[in-house]
């Protein structure tokens, strides 16, 4: 019985074995890489040369194939959308050479050409030298926005002074000649005594500062002559530097730079006629600006402005250049995630030439915005792992069967030649 057995299993594993090998013949029958034993293969010296050649070309076609993989790839859209942020932010850095600090000041508007109200702003004046452009003494914050754009607002008739922090209002002016016969200022309700007389801004201040009140130089006539009187020592002397930002709506306006409003007080003064203040305006401010940058909300990669570093120079310093600026708003999103929500922008520009006594507004520097209601959106991207391999197995076995053809066509031609034997 054991016998029997045995037989049987040594039967049924021969049977097996000889399905295992006819399985394996039938497997060889199906490849598509036959081997060739040693000694029929040919090796010569052009096919170790185009080998050598393969395998540079392999790995620089690699290299490069990595490269790729690892570079973010930035893909750009276009959107309509009707809505926007309400609020932008504009970043600007911009000098005039030839007007002192004085005389400059700022304001935005809106396409109505009301004032925009509320506007937050951090803006800082730096006096320059006029001749080498360095910044002379210390920077001063410009606290308050407001210009003057048409020569009538040069003829300021003058108003009651508004009230100081402390609650009181400014008086109404006293008489010009004290008691005993001299001219004597107004001290704007800080005098202790009846009789005190305030002739200059610093007396005033004085004056204020005992009280313990908050000074404000605006209405105060004093502190308006000295900054005439400064103003017109300051002209050709220096120039001015204005850089900060600004929060402004999206609504179309505008902002620009244009004589400050102080300047329209010194009417009321008798120092100047209108006719003569509008005169010293337009004398006084020149026009020829620089931009440094000028940019409406946050940068992100590969964001250009057009109007950073431009130099415009005016031959006579009149006039009012416009720039007409299509703000669009962009969304930059990151690999990681992050985005960032800012505005590029175009520009065109336009000098629009203005003289005294005509009614066509006073010099300046305007930039006019509307913004678009296209949106661009760019979104950085990276290739997956996959296409990665299939580009390498694609570089692989496209450069070995392209040099293989090679290859074959070099041996041709060498035998043909009768030079194959040499270079075996």
């Amino acid at each position: 019985t054991r016998t029997r057995t045995r037989t049987r299993t040594r039967t049924r594993t021969r049977s097996a074995i000889a399905t295992a090998m006819a399985f394996l013949d039938q497997l060889r029958a199906i490849d598509a890489f036959p081997k060739h034993l040693d000694e029929y293969r040919l090796k010569t010296t052009h096919g170790a040369v185009v080998s050598i050649v393969s395998l540079m070309l392999m790995f620089y076609l690699l290299v490069s194939e990595l490269s790729y993989y690892s570079a973010i790839e930035v893909v750009d859209k276009l959107i309509v959308k009707s809505s926007h942020a309400e609020h932008m932010k504009v970043t600007f850095n911009v000098r005039f050479p030839h007007v002192p600090c004085d005389l400059i000041s700022l304001d935005a508007m809106d396409q109505s050409g009301q004032t925009q109200e509320g506007v937050i702003h951090h803006v800082t004046k730096h006096a320059l030298d006029p001749e080498t452009g360095d910044f002379k003494g210390r920077g001063q914050r410009h606290l308050k926005l407001g210009t003057m754009t048409e020569e009538h607002h040069l003829d300021h008739t003058k108003a009651e002074g508004e009230g100081s922090e402390g609650g009181d209002e400014k008086q109404e002016k006293r008489e010009d000649v004290g008691p005993d016969g001299l001219p004597c200022g107004n001290c704007y309700g800080s005098e202790e005594d009846p009789d005190q007389c305030c002739n200059t801004c610093d007396e005033v201040k004085d004056a204020y500062r005992k009280k313990g009140w908050a000074f404000a130089p605006d209405g105060i006539d004093q502190c308006t002559k000295e900054f005439v009187l400064s103003t017109v020592e300051a002209v050709g002397d220096e120039g001015c530097n204005l850089f900060g930002d600004m929060d402004l709506t999206t609504v179309n306006g505008n902002f620009h730079f244009a004589p400050g409003k102080k300047m329209g007080e010194a009417s009321k003064l008798g120092h100047f006629t209108v006719s003569e203040l509008v005169s010293f305006t337009f004398q006084s401010f020149n026009i020829s600006h620089e931009i440094k940058s000028l940019s409406f909300g946050n940068t992100f990669p590969g964001i250009t402005n057009p109007l950073d570093n431009v130099v415009r120079k005016i031959s006579d310093g009149h006039g009012m250049y416009q720039y007409y600026i299509k703000i669009v708003p962009t969304v930059y999103k990151y690999i990681d995630g992050r985005e960032v929500v800012s505005n590029q922008y175009s520009v065109t520009e336009h000098l629009r030439h203005v003289n005294p006594g005509t009614g066509r507004g006073l010099p300046g520097v305007w930039f006019f915005y509307e913004v678009s209601p296209v949106h661009a959106v760019f979104e950085e991207t990276k290739r997956s792992f996959m296409e990665f391999i299939t580009s390498v197995c694609a570089i692989l076995g496209g450069v070995f069967t392209v040099m293989g053809f090679v290859d074959t066509i070099i041996g041709e031609v060498m035998k043909r030649l009768g030079k194959d034997t040499l270079l075996r």
